[in-house]
């Protein structure tokens, strides 16, 4: 009984030890937000003057572009990064994902959920910055996708964006949703060959 008692201790003790986390430089944020901080006060209505594209790559069917100004609104999972003196002449940048009707129920609404980058200098106003092309990852085709239940519709989305800025440079992560390994691997192996040739990634002019 000793024995096992002495066992199970240890065992424990070495599992609590794998919780810890390693030792990482904290993020430096020279960025300090000076805008409103009475998160009660109603400051309007947000805008967000973009088109939501839904298209396959190389499809452009209007059947799939939704403009989404107010009120047609439906913002999913923002990121927004605040910059005090701007960042090419705009003080927030934001991403987010466009999303229709009810989870589950709608049924176009995953080929809409794509990373979009929009931009404001009040935080209510909002637009693309010139140059981008939204979405910055296109909808998965339907050969891409997959559908864990049969009467659910095959489409893949990229959703829950997130994103960093430093040292100048944007950092932009999100989550492929039933989307086939076969089409993450070609994403990865596009970026490997256009690295492996010395050329530059796609990237938005900042």
């Amino acid at each position: 009984m000793l024995i096992l008692l002495l066992i199970f201790s240890f065992s424990c003790s070495r599992e609590e030890e794998s919780l810890y986390a390693e030792n990482v430089e904290p993020v430096s944020n020279d960025n300090i937000y000076t805008g409103p901080t009475d998160y009660l006060t109603d400051l309007g209505t947000i805008n967000i003057n973009v088109l939501a594209n839904g298209n396959h790559p190389g499809k452009n069917d209007p059947a799939f572009i939704k403009n989404i100004n107010a009120p047609n609104v439906g913002y999913c999972h923002p990121d927004v990064q605040y910059f005090q003196d701007g960042l090419n002449g705009y003080k927030y940048w934001m991403v987010f994902t466009p999303y229709f009707g009810t989870i589950g129920i709608a049924k176009d609404a995953r080929r809409y959920e794509n990373p979009t980058i929009v931009v404001s200098n009040d935080g209510l106003n909002w637009s693309p910055p010139p140059g981008m092309d939204n979405p910055l990852q296109k909808t998965p085709s339907i050969n891409e996708s997959f559908s864990d239940k049969k009467e659910e519709m095959k489409q893949g989305f990229w959703s829950d964006v997130d994103w960093t800025f430093e040292k100048g440079k944007f950092s932009l992560y999100y989550r492929g949703s039933f989307i086939k390994a076969t089409a993450i691997k070609k994403e990865v192996l596009k970026a490997r060959i256009i690295f492996e040739k010395g050329k530059k990634m796609p990237s938005v002019r900042l």
